[in-house]
């Protein structure tokens, strides 16, 4: 069973489906040596199933469903812990180019209409600076931009959103006010969010906030 993605406000023909897809077709165009510019490898040739293998109590690992934990935690936040390097940026990248894409093999993922991937160490400032900087080139349409967040301001909308938190260890302090509104629910307050960190960024923000939680450790 495929993925199902509901989009009756964001089609595939809206344009910010469009400009989505094509930032993380961008970004899915991998450099597997990074001293050679000219040399680019598609993401799905190097990673193919999407899946969390998380490591419980007593040292044993357990795959986890990580959309099944989105879809049933009420609260809609969901933290993924894991070491440097694990590939927790690859996979929210996987995430939201097979959203784009509208392909997938697990029956409990959740519809979103619309799925916005930010890099915590990108973000200078508000939020919906952060997404129109990170996610949309700088010549779009002003009605474009309105109509992206006069959707984010119907609350019935906000649960068909999806908000990736990539790197939140990585967030610069100035900008941490901002993210902690979303974090704390004061904004865009039903929203699903889900954020990467290290692990011990991850136990000071789960003292704070709602998430569900996995380790990748």
């Amino acid at each position: 069973m495929l993925w199902r993605f509901c989009f009756p406000v964001f089609n595939d023909n809206s344009v910010i489906v469009k400009l989505l897809r094509a930032e993380y077709n961008r970004r899915a165009q991998l450099r597997p040596l990074f001293w050679v510019n000219t040399m680019q490898l598609p993401l799905e040739k190097v990673y193919t199933r999407l899946k969390i293998v998380s490591r419980q109590t007593g040292g044993n690992q357990e795959e986890t469903d990580v959309f099944g934990m989105i879809k049933e935690n009420k609260n809609g936040m969901t933290i993924v812990e894991g070491s440097l390097g694990i590939g927790k940026t690859t996979f929210c990248l996987k995430l939201a180019l097979d959203w784009a894409h509208q392909r997938g093999s697990a029956a409990s993922f959740p519809e979103f209409e619309l799925v916005l991937l930010l890099k915590c160490r990108d973000i200078d400032g508000d939020l919906k600076e952060a997404i129109t900087e990170q996610l949309f080139p700088k010549d779009m349409s002003k009605d474009a931009t309105e109509e992206l967040f006069r959707f984010f301001e119907a609350i019935e909308n906000q649960k068909r959103v999806l908000i990736i938190l990539d790197g939140l260890d990585e967030l610069a302090e100035k900008s941490k006010h901002h993210v902690d509104d979303l974090l704390h629910r004061k904004r865009w307050a039903f929203c699903n969010v889900l954020a990467t960190t290290r692990q011990e960024k991850g136990i000071e923000v789960r003292t704070q906030s709602k998430f569900a939680y996995i380790s990748t450790n």
